[in-house]
């Protein structure tokens, strides 16, 4: 009652007990990250004395504690994290075998088109996404069946041939609200932001491209998604809001999966090649 750090009275109201005594600790692990903390309420009288506090000992104690239980959360929380990628690339290999060995229908890009949708509501919490055919130097929205303005997050794809990843896409100076996924910022009064976040990638032709030469592969679509997942691990390398390499590794995969479907299947794309 004396901390003028804190006031007890709102773990009393949790707890419904009365404190006495009070130690709090964190969870650490052995590289010091901290995955919770330890409250221990109310020392029991030890014999022969009638105090009943926190001492010296007990901080040691705990630390040692705090510090198994730290070691615990972190590899219990890559464990959980693996789990979570291993049932990933299952959804992935369900998207590879409806694709590939899906006898009983003729190969189709809206077939394609909705697997992968269905793929990224899985994986990635995805709420919208589009499809940008690039033919005759022109992007063309398979969806709306249109030619697009070449702009935004997705001509910044076009033009660096590789992932865009934006958490915060309004305050990104390339996003155009007018060519990208709308994104809202949908927070109430004294919440955190609910972000949408756009990921954007390209997907190439197999038979373009000389790498001895530096010749880089032409893009034969351009995919955004529009998702609430966060998807970054904060700081890396310096810049804030990069992709991790375990969903970086994911679309790559993906995207690769898509260019050797419409590879094997030129037909289904070349017929838009008379629209643009």
């Amino acid at each position: 009652y004396k901390s003028k750090v804190f006031s007890t009275m709102a773990i009393e109201q949790r707890l419904k007990i009365k404190i006495h005594n009070l130690l709090i600790f964190p969870i650490k692990d052995k590289e010091g990250n901290i995955h919770g903390v330890i409250e221990v309420i109310n020392k029991i009288k030890e014999e022969n004395s009638n105090k009943a506090y926190f001492n010296k000992n007990d901080e040691i104690l705990l630390d040692l504690l705090s510090s198994n239980l730290g070691d615990f959360c972190k590899y219990s929380n890559y464990i959980e994290s693996k789990n979570k990628y291993l049932n990933y690339y299952h959804y992935i290999l369900e998207f590879w075998n409806k694709l590939f060995l899906k006898t009983s229908s003729s190969p189709s890009l809206y077939l394609l088109l909705e697997e992968f949708s269905f793929l990224m509501k899985k994986i990635f919490n995805s709420n919208e996404i589009q499809f940008l055919l690039h033919l005759n130097h022109h992007l063309f929205d398979i969806q709306k069946n249109k030619t697009v303005e070449l702009g935004g997050l997705i001509y910044k794809c076009l033009q660096e041939k590789k992932i865009i990843y934006s958490s915060n896409p309004l305050k990104n100076k390339n996003y155009k609200i007018n060519i990208d996924l709308p994104v809202i910022f949908g927070n109430k009064e004294n919440e955190l932001p609910n972000m949408e976040q756009l990921l954007t990638f390209p997907v190439f032709y197999d038979d373009l491209g000389d790498i001895d030469n530096n010749k880089k592969q032409d893009i034969m679509m351009i995919i955004q998604i529009k998702t609430k997942k966060v998807m970054f691990l904060g700081e890396v390398n310096g810049k804030n809001n990069e992709l991790n390499q375990e969903n970086k590794f994911i679309i790559e995969y993906i995207s690769f999966l898509i260019q050797k479907y419409l590879s094997d299947n030129k037909d289904i794309v070349n017929k838009f090649k008379y629209l643009v």
